[in-house]
């Protein structure tokens, strides 16, 4: 796997790196004769080349001049450790002992890595690194590859308080390339990324904490202990992991995870594909076994009510009769099938099921899905056979889709992850006996989207373009960031800290030489960037700060209460139950005091989102929300463009375009009328744009 690297790529444009690549590339040559004429050297003259080569790349890069090469000294160290153990290695006096015993094509081979490493920026690791789906000044979201795990500490029942088991990894770059099966998420992204949670938990590690003094999953402190993810996903689940950057937008973006759509907390929306054994089809009619156990048809889904409880091991259908199964804990599943597929050797049938969860329990969609009768694929655990490991080598589920709020600018976020290669692999294999023509999960078309271009499955998946859409996008308008004045909270002594105090008030501006000792990096100061350079100090100071922010929402369409940034009681197994995201209670958006609307909004703010009935679809209010916006109304033919919009690049995501008004600081990712979007009538699924008053068609979008 390749991860592209800019800034590096940048780094490797100066005569640095192309005199560094020139003194790899010379003694890659070297060993290279050796393993075209199939010769085979001594093992002290072998240990003597690698220890060399190791000592001629320290001296070109000069670690001890400037942090950029300190940091690639530690790179190179990542991508030779195969080759040396640099923890014996001395530049200066050759030690057989530090050279790994290894053979000339493993030499060579490590050698030309590093060397492509040198010019690229494109790193060859052991396992695939995270790829960033995209982010804003507040939230970063990554795709998850199956393998890492999401363990941030304090979820097992003897230590509530434990620290998470991390690698120890000094960079990114060895992280990946390390022995160990499994890395932790967190642990990747605070060694890749420069944001505050992520410079916050660096600095958190540099303390060798015996234990947490806290693990409510809200403050400031929590969101130090894990770079600020916001969300777990089992190890062999792939998909969407959403990070929070700062330690104030943290608890806002947990709140949203632990709430239940149910209810109409005002939560996130959680989408996944799982591949299930079994022909599936939406139930015609309800199937209750009481209270705790209900299974029947809704808005043309299938909806799974089975109260959850964990048995140590595995969750298990909760009753009061049931005494190691812990506290009920309320779950509900929503599902659809995409297609209907079987084996072409065993002739089993199966079913992809688009699935939405409204709580976010311990393997819900796992155990939910064998309550019904239809276990997933691969999914030993909760009954599915054996035989499924020989061509599925994990469990088929894949978080395809999360809907959040970013905080406090209120906007609706969709980050999409398409399905991997290995899923889209195992899809190939299976025969495809029939397809849904439509889905009615709101907001969600066929087809869907995947990493590599999947010919038996095309009729439901397309490969996912770059220069077409973005991962990360939002179809709301701009509305007002509401001012966050911040009166300090009293805390207790041991939840101060380098970290920040509880709702993520850690100071950013005013006081810059004490956030610098606290690893803060001297927030507030012009001269900190993040690792994209996208910070501004100009917009933030420390009156923004505050844990207790108001909406820029309505009242009318939320039937909730405001919140404060006080800290809950929780009870201790709430706490324990590592892998629940519903863990810590309830959140609802707040409400914002009235007052008069500048005209300038007052158009966003008059489609305020209507009341909806329970376990109504979130998805459905924005779809609703969209369409009912005047700004969003498609112009007919014969009316003029509207002014002030510019194409404009993404800073993040280089070739990806959106729309901008500079009148009324609207965003659009399509561009606006009278341009449409249209589907090629002898191509379907290739997209074209066309202008009705010029009648110009563009591939691409185009320039207004």
């Amino acid at each position: 796997m390749a991860e592209p690297s800019p800034k590096r790529s940048k780094f490797a444009d100066d005569g640095f790196s192309r005199n560094l690549a020139n003194i790899v590339e010379e003694r890659a040559n070297r060993i290279r004769r050796f393993v075209e004429q199939d010769k085979a050297c001594s093992r002290d003259e072998l240990s003597k080349f690698i220890w060399g080569t190791a000592k001629a790349v320290r001296k070109q890069i000069m670690p001890e001049q400037d942090p950029k090469r300190l940091k690639a000294w530690t790179d190179a160290k990542g991508l030779l450790k195969e080759l040396i153990d640099f923890g014996q290695f001395t530049p200066s006096l050759y030690q057989d002992s530090c050279v790994k015993n290894v053979l000339e094509k493993k030499v060579l081979e490590i050698l030309e890595q590093y060397r492509t490493y040198v010019l690229t920026g494109e790193i060859h690791t052991k396992h695939p690194p995270p790829k960033l789906l995209g982010e804003t000044d507040e939230i970063l979201c990554v795709d998850k590859p199956s393998g890492f795990i999401c363990s941030y500490g304090g979820g097992n029942d003897s230590n509530k308080f434990a620290v998470p088991e991390l690698q120890g990894a000094t960079s990114a770059t060895v992280l990946l390339n390390m022995d160990k099966a499994e890395i932790q998420i967190h642990e990747y992204l605070s060694l890749k990324y420069n944001y505050e949670t992520a410079v916050g938990t660096r600095e958190w590690w540099s303390q060798k904490p015996e234990y947490m003094t806290c693990n409510c999953g809200e403050c400031g402190y929590c969101a130090c202990t894990q770079g600020g993810c916001c969300n777990r996903l089992d190890r062999e689940t792939s998909g969407v992991m959403v990070a929070a950057k700062t330690k104030a937008g943290y608890g806002e973006i947990r709140r949203q995870f632990k709430s239940e759509h149910s209810v109409e907390s005002g939560g996130t929306e959680k989408y996944y594909l799982a591949l299930v054994h079994g022909k599936i089809e939406v139930p015609l009619e309800a199937t209750d076994r009481g209270e705790n156990w209900k299974h029947g048809p809704l808005d043309n889904r299938g909806r799974i009510e089975v109260p959850m409880g964990w048995d140590g091991r595995k969750s298990v259908a909760w009753s009061p009769e049931l005494t190691n199964a812990g506290s009920r804990q309320h779950a509900v599943t929503f599902y659809e099938p995409v297609a209907w597929l079987s084996h072409p050797e065993y002739k089993d049938p199966y079913t992809l099921l688009f699935i939405q969860i409204i709580t976010g329990r311990r393997h819900q969609i796992r155990f939910h899905c064998a309550e019904v009768g239809v276990p997933l694929v691969g999914d030993g655990a909760y009954g599915a056979p054996h035989k499924d490991r020989e061509w599925c080598n994990r469990v088929f589920l894949h978080s395809y889709k999360t809907c959040f709020r970013e905080p406090f600018t209120n906007k609706w976020f969709q980050a999409i992850s398409p399905l991997p290669p290995d899923l889209g692999a195992i899809l190939e294999t299976l025969k495809v006996d029939r397809v849904q023509e439509a889905l009615s999960t709101p907001g969600v078309m066929l087809p869907l989207v995947s990493r590599r271009r999947l010919d038996k499955s095309k009729a439901f998946f397309k490969q996912y373009e770059p220069t077409v859409s973005p991962l990360l996008y939002t179809l709301d308008v701009d509305l007002p960031k509401a001012p966050k004045a911040n009166p300090e909270p009293v805390l207790p002594p041991e939840r101060s800290g380098p970290w920040g105090p509880r709702g993520g008030a850690a100071v950013r501006a005013g006081n810059s030489n004490e956030a610098a000792a606290n690893g803060d990096k001297g927030w507030g100061d012009s001269s900190w960037t993040g690792h994209d350079g996208s910070w501004n100090s100009s917009d933030w100071n420390s009156s923004e700060w505050n844990s207790d922010w108001k909406s820029g929402w309505g009242n009318n369409g939320w039937n909730s209460s405001s919140w404060s940034g006080q800290e809950a009681s929780k009870p201790a197994a709430a706490q324990a139950a590592q892998d629940d995201d519903d863990a810590w209670g309830d959140w609802a958006p707040p409400k914002e005091p009235e007052k008069e609307t500048a005209p300038a909004v007052q158009a966003a703010v008059a489609y305020s989102a209507p009341a909806m009935q329970p376990e109504e679809s979130l998805a459905k209010r924005r779809t609703e929300m969209t369409a009912e916006a005047p700004v969003r109304g498609p112009t007919t033919p014969g009316q003029p463009p509207q002014g002030g919009w510019r194409r404009m690049q993404s800073r993040s995501a280089t070739g990806v375009f959106y729309y901008f008004n500079s009148v009324t600081g609207e965003t659009l990712v399509e561009p606006p009328p009278p341009w449409e979007k249209r589907e090629s009538r002898s191509a379907p699924g290739i997209f074209y744009y066309f202008n009705p008053l010029t009648g110009v068609t563009s591939a691409v979008k185009p320039e207004v």
